[in-house]
């Protein structure tokens, strides 16, 4: 049992993975936005947090206790904002970055405080800095001398 959701790729991100049980949809506009889904018998929060009328946008996850299952199912409205907000504080979350609806990149981080805007950039901000240094690492890989050298494959 792990308190981190475990995400594939290419996945929907209202089903990050095939172990992945809908339990309740508390939000929907043509997908589900928000909702309690379960993994190895771990119940977490999802919500779409950027993006959500886009095909490219931003979730985030979250472990969610009995009686923040029991809040958040009885929440209505403004309040179940501020419910799924307050759900996402002081704990890991996994936030995710999904392309035409499916999950392509994604990170876990401590939220401290934070409200969901500073999540996502946080999240933005830190998945920014790994592509940069990966189109770094790419860029000195083209130009290693031994990529001309045909014998150096025979070597590997």
């Amino acid at each position: 049992m792990s308190d981190l959701i475990q995400i594939e790729a290419g996945a929907r991100p209202w089903e990050p993975s095939a172990a992945t049980e809908t339990l309740t949809i508390l939000d929907e506009y043509n997908v589900p936005l928000a909702g309690l889904i379960e993994q190895h018998g771990v119940t977490f929060l999802f919500v779409c947090a950027a993006g959500e009328e886009e095909p490219d946008n931003v979730w985030l996850y979250s472990l969610v206790s009995a009686q923040e299952v029991k809040v958040l199912t009885e929440a209505r409205g403004r309040g179940l904002l501020g419910v799924m907000a307050e759900s996402l504080k002081h704990r890991i979350v996994v936030a995710g970055l999904a392309e035409d609806w499916r999950l392509v990149e994604w990170d876990h981080f401590d939220t401290g405080d934070d409200a969901p805007g500073k999540i996502v950039r946080n999240f933005l901000r830190r998945l920014n800095a790994r592509l940069h240094r990966r189109g770094v690492a790419v860029s000195t890989l083209e130009r290693d001398r031994s990529l001309d050298d045909e014998a150096q494959l025979a070597l590997c």
